[in-house]
């Protein structure tokens, strides 16, 4: 092999140190994204697990509110799964916030019944009162028509 002229020697160096440096800003570009995915799967799983808490406490007394804010946070989860790298390239860190989300969804699954449970009851409800509220406008108009 002829021998390179220093100045391509130095080209080249300078080439492959270039690419180290690009191969290192990405593999750090990749761990910090990894890093901040799985901060924002640690603070989903957060808010998840403080509402499935709050569900499992009182599940027949869950205002609207509190299921949308539940579906929200599955929602946005959902989101950030779109995020995740393949699974052979998922940190610790992220295997580990996954695992939690999925004992959470499970605990949700649980829960659900009761809560459907309550919603048919609820309907039945609002069905009797709404039953209710039209004998009592139907009574009130003949009253009107016989005075």
């Amino acid at each position: 092999m002829p021998a390179q002229d220093p100045p391509a020697q130095d080209s080249l160096a300078h080439d492959l140190l270039a690419h180290d440096l690009l191969a290192h800003d990405l593999l750090a570009h990749d761990l910090l994204a990894g890093d901040l995915l799985a901060r924002d799967l640690r603070e989903a799983n957060q808010r998840l697990v403080g509402r499935l808490q709050a569900l499992s406490r009182a599940p027949a007394l869950i205002p609207p509110e509190q299921m949308a804010g539940l579906l929200s946070e599955l929602l946005r989860f959902a989101e950030l799964r779109e995020r995740l790298p393949d699974e052979t390239q998922r940190t610790s860190q992220l295997q580990a916030e996954l695992a939690l989300y999925r004992r959470s969804v499970e605990s949700l699954r649980e829960v659900l019944p009761a809560i459907y449970t309550r919603l048919l009851a609820e309907r039945s409800r609002i069905e009797a009162e709404r039953s209710r509220l039209r004998a009592a406008d139907e009574w009130a108009r003949t009253s009107r028509q016989t005075l």
